[in-house]
C-alpha cells in the first residue's frame, strides 16, 4: 500500500514570532511547528528588522506591548517595506484603541492571551490562503 507523505510546498510559507517574553516565543515555535510549520522568533523588532528572516517572512505574530517599537509599529514599518505580509496580533493587554488600529492595518487576526492553540492555528491557516501558499496535502509515495 502507498504511504502518505507531505507534498512540498510550491510557495514558501515563513512564520515569525516578535515577543519579548522568551517563555511566550518558545511556547509559540513549539506550536506552530506541532502545526507542520517552522518558526523565527525574535525578541524585538530591531533584531527582526535587521535579520534576514525580514525578507522571507510570509506572516508574522506580534505581541503588541514591548520595549522600543511596539508590535503595530513593527507592522507599520514592516508593511511600508514589504506589503505582502500577514499579520496575526497577541496581547495580554486588549483594549478597543488597539484593536481598532489593529483593524484598520488588517490584520488577519487578534488574539488576547492566554488563547486558545487551535485559534492561532486556524489563524495561522487563513494566513497561509491569503498569502497564496497551498496547504500541503498527502501526495501518495510509493513503497516498492
Amino acid at each position: 500500500m502507498p504511504e502518505l507523505t507531505p507534498n512540498p510546498v510550491q510557495i514558501p510559507f515563513h512564520i515569525t514570532v516578535v515577543d519579548d517574553d522568551l517563555s511566550v516565543r518558545n511556547a509559540l515555535r513549539r506550536l506552530i511547528q506541532s502545526a507542520g510549520y517552522t518558526a523565527a522568533i525574535f525578541p524585538n523588532a530591531m533584531e527582526f528588522l535587521q535579520s534576514p528572516a525580514f525578507k522571507e517572512t510570509s506572516c508574522l505574530i506580534l505581541d503588541v506591548q514591548m520595549p522600543g517599537l511596539d508590535g503595530l509599529g513593527l507592522l507599520s514599518v514592516v508593511r511600508a517595506l514589504k506589503s505582502q505580509v500577514a499579520a496575526i496580533i497577541i496581547t495580554a493587554h486588549p483594549d478597543e484603541s488597539i484593536r481598532a488600529r489593529a483593524a484598520a492595518m488588517n490584520v488577519v487576526g487578534f488574539l488576547e492571551k492566554p488563547f486558545d492553540d487551535q485559534a492561532l492555528i486556524a489563524i495561522i491557516q487563513k494566513a497561509q490562503q491569503i498569502h497564496g501558499a497551498p496547504q500541503t496535502p498527502p501526495v501518495q509515495k510509493s513503497t516498492v
